[in-house]
């Protein structure tokens, strides 16, 4: 049992010689043979797996796997069962492991949790590691050639993606938060200007909605630089509520919306946003996979107390973006996409957790998408109006509040 703050960085390829040799000043490498990573992380088709647990088996290897490979369900792994614990100023992670075989996971795994349909190995990752230790349970791991793959049939997975870069991932127990290393790690990784990446776990989920994405041959219609959306605020423990509203979509209860029949998916994902500050332009730069992406939102209007209506416009990114006062925030969504079924237009249903160290924010909101439709605007609230009124209706709990990410960061 190990309660600890896990810190985690994309290291561009240029740089890590650089970084090797900074922390190999206070750490010792130790070499293994098995270098190689395997994690086969468990959820069902409709990711009822609450966002702050992550359920994993790892394994160990002396070789990377291929572009498919079979899970033996009979095959022994340590069995990891991981959940966020938030302390003073800080998100820590606990975690359980133990030896058992798959089979005995996933037994043991839907005994827990209540879902309506059963956990299953769902997707995975594999990747080379190094480790240096400072000591004890303090130490650093980095990751190269990252692959990320899922459970399509069964225990058959097939690859989704990679990842470019090296990732490092500092491991530090509670007590040494203070310590002269820790505070080492973090200057060598603002010298070399390193950022902030997501779990393993979260970017298989982007890797596999990319997938599912374009096997489904989701074309997106001509672009609009207007975002429409309505917040509704919501309390940790009632994320459930999401699962819920989309059955009310399956079972046709929101009079004249359905969920896409050729698009039937729920889809989870996360991201890193880095908040600027000191900017008059409400500026922020997105971080996916060690790439930047920067956009400007503006001429805010809302509707309704809920629903906003602003323009969202890419800008060039330059590198001194990230030299500006921000703050980061992590930011994960689950999601699926229904439609207006006599218009065509489209919108993203989604409940989403916003984290900034131990403070956190849970949302539900209503987008239209870029996927179908004329994206006509009035239509769009109108529509947005009706899906609100419903699903507020049902569901009292839910807040309707015009908060945004920005806004709560700046409030906390």
């Amino acid at each position: 049992m190990v309660t600890r703050k896990e810190d985690r960085f994309f290291v561009d390829a240029s740089k890590i010689s650089s970084f090797i040799q900074g922390i190999l000043a206070f750490s010792e490498e130790k070499e293994f043979k098995t270098n190689f990573n395997r994690t086969v992380y468990f959820n069902n088709d409709e990711h009822e797996v609450p966002f702050e647990v992550s359920i994993k088996a790892r394994k160990y290897d002396e070789t990377p796997l291929g572009s498919q490979f079979v899970l033996d369900p009979g095959e022994k792994w340590i069995f990891e069962l991981k959940s966020d614990i938030k302390s003073e100023n800080q998100r820590l992670r606990h975690k359980e492991r133990k030896d058992t075989t798959i089979e005995q996971i996933v037994e043991e795994i839907n005994s827990i949790f209540d879902v309506s349909a059963p956990l299953k190995p769902y997707t995975a990752d594999d990747y080379r590691r190094r480790h240096f230790q400072i000591e004890g349970d303090f130490r650093i791991t980095v990751d190269d050639m990252v692959r990320y793959y899922f459970f399509e049939n069964g225990f058959r997975a097939e690859q989704t993606g990679s990842e470019e870069n090296s990732i490092a991932e500092i491991k530090v127990p509670v007590e040494k938060l203070d310590s002269a290393e820790y505070k080492e790690i973090t200057l060598l990784l603002e010298t070399l200007n390193c950022q902030p990446a997501i779990s393993k776990k979260d970017s298989s989920y982007n890797f596999l909605s990319d997938f599912l994405r374009k096997k489904a041959n989701n074309r997106k219609v001509q672009g609009t630089d207007t975002e429409i959306e309505a917040k509704l605020v919501l309390e940790g423990k009632n994320q459930d509520v999401f699962h819920r509203i989309k059955k009310d979509f399956a079972d046709g209860r929101i009079n004249g919306f359905r969920i896409i029949p050729e698009f039937p998916h729920t889809l989870e994902s996360g991201k890193i946003h880095k908040y600027v500050l000191d900017s008059d332009e409400n500026l922020r730069l997105s971080m996916r996979g060690g790439k930047i992406k920067a956009v400007t939102k503006k001429d805010t209007e809302v509707f309704d107390s809920c629903i906003v209506k602003r323009k969202e416009i890419d800008v060039p990114f330059s590198r001194d973006m990230l030299l500006m006062d921000s703050i980061n925030l992590y930011r994960k969504r689950k999601y699926f996409v229904a439609e207006n079924t006599e218009s065509g237009e489209s919108y993203c249903i989604l409940v989403d957790r916003s984290t900034s160290n131990e403070k956190e924010l849970f949302q539900i909101e209503v987008e239209n998408t870029s996927i179908n439709g004329t994206k006509n605007e009035k239509a769009v609230i109108k529509d947005i109006k009706e899906i609100v009124a419903f699903i507020t209706g049902k569901y009292p709990f839910l807040t309707p509040a015009p908060l945004t990410k920005k806004d709560w960061l700046k409030s906390l």
